[in-house]
């Protein structure tokens, strides 16, 4: 049976019959455990740790297998085989919406035609449905992937204003980025694309206030100042003006 997992939001499964989320908490984090490492022998102590961990049943071991037959169940008897002790999740990559999103950020940081990394990205983001791994992105085994599964999110979306910007879209992506620095306030790249978009736009003025936002918010929080390149478009910015008014 062909099945499709999904971990960029809430884990969810869709099988031949249709959406389904596997089972409760427990029944999630053995999936997971196995998603993390599909296609690889996965021990069934780890995946008792990691479902369990400081609070493991009586018969550990016994209620695993119960957990893995409730998969078997929505995936086919397929899907997870056992060698020995270990468990594997057998899937296509691309049956798995993280390494599917992952080969296409790949793809779009590798291509030079703006409008076909613009493309590439709105695929790629629009795959994504919530936190990774939803209710479980706190599990101690997932924190490290669900954070590295959000920094490439992060570079997509960096990657996308850039073509947007190369496409000459400044003027559209104004209140995008205005958005996307208020929500990440330390990511630099996206206020640099910021000021960027406001100074194409001829909105000089608010372009400079931006970078003083900024280098305000950065002086409060580190005591660090804003990194060379948006200094230097900064300074750009100023010259400009009093060019200007000369």
């Amino acid at each position: 049976m062909e099945c499709t997992y999904l971990v960029l939001g809430p884990i969810q499964v869709r099988t031949p019959q249709g959406l389904e989320a596997p089972g409760g908490p427990i029944t999630r984090s053995v999936l997971a455990g196995l998603l993390i490492a599909a296609n690889h022998a996965v021990s069934q102590d780890l995946l008792i740790d990691e479902a369990w961990g400081d609070h493991p049943p009586s018969d550990p071991e016994h209620s695993l297998h119960s957990q893995i037959t409730r998969l078997r169940r929505v995936l086919g008897l397929e899907a997870i085989t056992r060698n020995g002790h270990s468990y594997t999740l057998n899937a296509d990559p691309d049956d798995v919406d993280s390494t599917r999103f992952e080969r296409l950020a790949s793809t779009a940081g590798d291509s030079s035609d703006p409008a076909g990394v613009r493309a590439v990205c709105l695929e790629a983001l629009g795959m994504w449905r919530g936190a990774p791994f939803g209710d479980l992105a706190d599990r101690e085994f997932l924190q490290l992937e669900a954070y590295r599964l959000e920094e490439i999110r992060l570079n997509v979306i960096e990657t996308c204003f850039d073509a947007d910007l190369d496409l000459e879209r400044h003027h559209e992506v104004v209140a995008s980025l205005r958005a996307a620095v208020t929500q990440y306030p330390f990511r630099e790249v996206l206020w640099r694309q910021l000021v960027t978009a406001l100074d194409r736009s001829g909105r000089q003025p608010e372009a400079l206030r931006a970078y003083d936002e900024y280098a305000t918010f950065l002086r409060a929080e580190l005591r660090i100042q804003p990194g060379t390149e948006l200094q230097d478009l900064r300074d750009a910015i100023v010259a400009g003006r009093v060019q200007l008014a000369t």
